[in-house]
């Protein structure tokens, strides 16, 4: 035993129940693993250093579990019928105080959708704004627009067919976007996207020119603003059309609201058909059948 005690540990072992019944201490000048575990050929399977780091040199970690036959190397946990955190992302600089779903420090968890059907929950709390970025960094550029394009973010949907998965079924909805359990938008197989609205509420556009509004706006794209224009950019966003920004560069940016652009449109399309009305009366009036104007 004599030489350098620094390369020697000391093993503590107690029979009292309610005391540590094995501690393994380092000097306090080791540097080295404290506990390392190795096989026959003295290859290092799992060490642990003096500054409490734990390596896992090769093979599978579990918890809860002994076998996954479709993972060679990785982190398997099986939390069996518990049906809380499976896993929990934690920070002392965090503090945001919705302890009815986590604690106040931990900003990120993992967990079940269903107790019985499972599916994965992905859930994030923050004392700011944003509670959940997913981020992508590529390399390489896919410009295509067809059914074998690629993105930088994707989201796939598939169905289960047997043992293995196909095709999602006519008309099944493939994406949604939620605001407090409520669903506001539906993209679905065919391609379509749905967004909520509630009848007998919205827009008419009363106080406003229609289709000079209309034509004003379309302008808008590559600012073609002259003093023959009735409305300018304020307007369109007093109309509820768009909501307006200014950039760092001092740019000035027009984020359209699509489904008020929707609803306007139609509101156009009664006015110009109204028009129409109008003008055929008017052609009747004087005798003239305005299918005489279809057929010229």
């Amino acid at each position: 035993m004599a030489g350098d005690l620094s390369r020697f540990t000391r093993v503590l072992v107690t029979s009292n129940l309610d005391q540590v019944a094995l501690k393994v201490l380092g000097f306090s000048t080791q540097t080295t693993n404290i506990i390392e575990v190795k096989n026959f050929a003295d290859s290092s399977l799992l060490s642990i250093d003096g500054t409490g780091n734990v390596f896992v040199a090769t093979g599978t970690v579990f918890i809860g579990d002994t076998a996954n036959t479709k993972m060679t190397l990785g982190l398997t946990i099986n939390q069996g019928a518990n049906d809380d955190e499976i896993l929990a992302l934690k920070s002392s600089d965090v503090a945001h105080g919705i302890t009815d779903y986590a604690e106040t420090d931990t900003f990120g968890w993992f967990a079940k959708v269903s107790a019985a059907d499972g599916g994965l929950l992905m859930q994030g709390a923050t004392e700011g704004e944003v509670s959940f970025r997913l981020q992508g960094f590529y390399t390489t550029d896919d410009v295509g627009k067809a059914t074998t394009a690629n993105a930088a973010l994707e989201f796939d949907a598939w169905k289960k067919s047997g043992t293995a998965v196909d095709a999602p079924g006519a008309n099944a909805n493939i994406v949604a976007i939620k605001s407090a359990a409520s669903t506001r938008f539906i993209f679905d197989a065919e391609g379509e996207m749905h967004s909520d609205d509630i009848i007998g509420v919205g827009d008419d556009w009363d106080e406003w020119d229609d289709l000079a509004l209309a034509s004003d706006l379309s302008r808008l794209p590559k600012a073609k603003f002259d003093e023959m224009m009735k409305y300018k950019a304020d307007d369109f966003e007093r109309a509820g059309l768009l909501t307006l920004s200014t950039d760092e560069h001092g740019n000035r940016h027009a984020f359209l609201r699509h489904k008020a652009m929707l609803q306007f449109a139609m509101c156009c399309f009664a006015e110009v058909a109204k028009k129409l009305r109008v003008y055929e009366n008017a052609l009747l009036s004087l005798g003239i059948s305005p299918k005489l104007l279809q057929e010229a």
